[in-house]
């Protein structure tokens, strides 16, 4: 079997034979600078796009999951405030207790339990804490030492940080 080619064009009246691809490339110069056209305004319009979506990542920075920045670095200051007046003279304190010595405040809060009409209530709960701390007392001081190398400034300076970065971006347009 042979394959036939097709046929060529006709000839014009002037004697001339016409083209084949004059109509199709003719599309296709339209087709590329319809392309080239959206691609420069894609190009002009880049810088708009992404101040827009820095400020919508600004924005969204503001408040996250329903808490706000201002909120986040209050907690992280009051946490900070809480762990240094608080946690760390208490652990101090604590590290330098033995267990002998535990055992004797342990028997001193059993006997007062004992005496009438005293509420027991709050003895209780000091009994109890201080048998937790008998179980843990040897822990104390690596707690206490781990505790001391902690950068425990770092969420205050990080909460800072991400609070002038939120604001410097949501000042851009």
């Amino acid at each position: 079997m042979q394959v036939s080619s097709p046929p060529p064009n006709p000839p014009s009246p002037q004697g001339e034979v016409a083209p084949v691809t004059t109509k199709k490339m003719g599309r296709r110069a339209l087709i590329a600078t319809g392309g080239l056209a959206a691609l420069a305004v894609g190009v002009a319009e880049a810088p708009l796009a992404v101040n827009w979506g820095r400020r919508q990542l600004a924005l969204d920075l503001a408040s996250l999951e329903g808490v706000g920045i201002d909120a986040a670095s209050a907690a992280v200051n009051a946490t900070y405030d809480a762990v240094n007046l608080i946690v760390m003279p208490i652990a101090g304190a604590l590290s330098e207790i033995s267990t002998d010595t535990i055992d004797q405040l342990i028997n001193v809060v059993d006997a007062a339990r004992k005496i009438p009409g005293v509420n027991t209530a709050p003895l209780d709960a000091l009994y109890t804490i201080l048998v937790g701390w008998k179980q843990n007392a040897a822990l104390i001081p690596a707690t206490v030492t781990s505790l001391e190398q902690v950068q425990r400034d770092a969420g205050k300076r990080y909460m800072t940080a991400l609070k002038a970065k939120q604001q410097a971006e949501a000042a851009k347009v």
